[in-house]
């Protein structure tokens, strides 16, 4: 008997045995396969779909802002969202804030880009000034704390309105941005307007969690 044999008797397997269970598992291989295969295609259609269908609930969004933008006579109009994705060593969640849509007109530059993962606590004034507001917050450069005036102004902007999407905070907000010397903000009988695209708005975004 040659070791390789022995090794096999020892491991209480024959050679016949072994040529059993390739075949047995080859089998089941055959069999098993197409079935692999088929779920594995419906998956990956079901992502590729799960994707189309979020890039044309995105495309909704952009619209609703822009349709925001022109309404309203802004320069730029942002989607404002928060995440906690990183902690600190002591376990506390660092919170940011991001722009996630964006609508410009053609003399006014994107800032989409520079408002990724900024913390929280640098807005941590204006976001209370919009939740203790009606859902409507409007600021001024003239009127502004001297940090907000300096930050509207370094992106040459003259005014804002930030418009909170629901009645919590955290469902994100939508800011028109204003520039030149005396902006027309929208007035105060454009509010059942404005809430009628908030709402379409946050179905919206209900959907791309879904």
């Amino acid at each position: 008997m040659n070791q390789d044999y022995l090794v096999r008797i020892a491991n209480g397997l024959s050679p016949v045995a072994e040529y059993a269970v390739l075949v047995v598992t080859l089998f089941i291989v055959t069999l098993v396969r197409p079935f692999l295969s088929e779920k594995i295609t419906r998956l990956r259609k079901k992502l590729m779909r799960s994707f189309t269908e979020s890039l044309e609930i995105r495309s909704k969004i952009n619209d609703i802002l822009f349709e925001l933008m022109i309404n309203y006579e802004a320069n730029r109009v942002c989607l404002f969202e928060y995440s906690n994705s990183e902690k600190s060593i002591a376990g506390i969640s660092f919170e940011f804030i991001n722009i996630t849509a964006e609508r410009c007109d053609r003399h006014t530059a994107s800032i989409m880009h520079e408002f990724q993962k900024m913390p929280v606590a640098a807005f941590s004034d204006q976001l209370l000034g919009i939740i203790k507001s009606s859902g409507i917050n409007m600021i001024d450069v003239n009127t502004a704390s001297e940090d907000t005036a300096y930050s509207l102004r370094s992106y040459g902007m003259t005014g804002a309105v930030n418009l909170r999407i629901t009645n919590k905070i955290e469902d994100g907000v939508v800011t028109l941005f204003y520039s030149g010397e005396n902006p027309k903000y929208p007035d105060p009988q454009d509010v059942f307007s404005i809430k009628a695209k908030l709402y379409e708005l946050h179905h919206l975004m209900v959907r791309l969690k879904h």
